[in-house]
């Protein structure tokens, strides 16, 4: 019966709480660190820098024509979206992650990403960098992103960041499966030089980037609060996993 109690007074929680992220950020674009003074350009184009940026490009031609299961990994990968997250990450973390089942975690997720993304808006705008399927002319593995992103620069890396900050605030909820997380979380934005998206150095920019959000993001109160419900959501599904087995 005690268990009962608390299993009404966990979903009655989460329905109190739920309209917390109805706030899409907590920040807003000048809170956050300047990636344009913390970070250097973008390698110029036939610069001896570049030379790094079209090797890897020539990596990523390769595993294009010769590694079918990577290039499935970065077309799930290419799809931007916590739903994305949720997918590739939850078994690493070894729960089921989604709106309905961790509704804490997903919340806090959605929102925590979406105030980190705010990070590439000005160095985007600023630099306009060319991505590498346009200054080629050749195709992507996410040829419906194409023309939306066409005109939209490529450093730093969005879809890096995305999948670094992720990999970053779960390596912390999940501390017993970092390693796995932070290795996937490298994938996911290595993904976008094999989709044909980004240049070596977009994606290390992202990762970058996504440090420095990370620790903005843990000097906000609200997302203090919102981390700290994500971990008592986890105790609780992890104690109900060990209480069916």
């Amino acid at each position: 019966m005690k268990n009962t109690f608390k299993a009404i007074a966990f979903v009655l929680f989460v329905g109190l709480t739920a309209h917390l992220y109805a706030q899409k950020t907590w920040l807003e674009i000048g809170d956050m660190p300047d990636l344009v003074k913390t970070l250097p350009a973008p390698p110029q184009f036939g610069s001896e820098q570049f030379m790094t940026d079209k090797a890897y490009y020539d990596w990523g031609v390769m595993v294009r024509k010769t590694d079918s299961a990577r290039c499935a990994q970065a077309m799930r990968d290419a799809i931007y979206s916590i739903e994305t997250i949720c997918r590739e990450f939850g078994p690493l973390c070894g729960i089921e992650m989604s709106r309905t089942a961790t509704p804490e975690l997903f919340g806090f997720l959605d929102t925590a990403i979406a105030t980190a993304d705010l990070i590439c808006k000005k160095p985007k705008q600023l630099y306009n960098r060319t991505r590498p399927y346009v200054y080629y002319s050749t195709a992507t593995l996410a040829p419906g992103d194409e023309e939306v992103l066409r005109n939209n620069g490529s450093y730093p890396s969005g879809h890096s960041i995305l999948g670094m900050t992720s990999a970053l605030l779960l390596a912390e909820l999940f501390p017993d499966s970092s390693d796995a997380i932070l290795e996937r979380g490298y994938r996911f934005g290595e993904n976008r030089i094999v989709c044909n998206y980004h240049w070596h150095s977009d994606v290390m920019a992202g990762f970058l980037a996504s440090s420095q959000a990370v620790a903005r993001l843990h000097a906000c109160p609200q997302f203090e609060r919102a981390l700290q419900r994500a971990k008592n959501e986890i105790v609780y599904i992890k104690k109900r996993m060990q209480t069916k087995h």
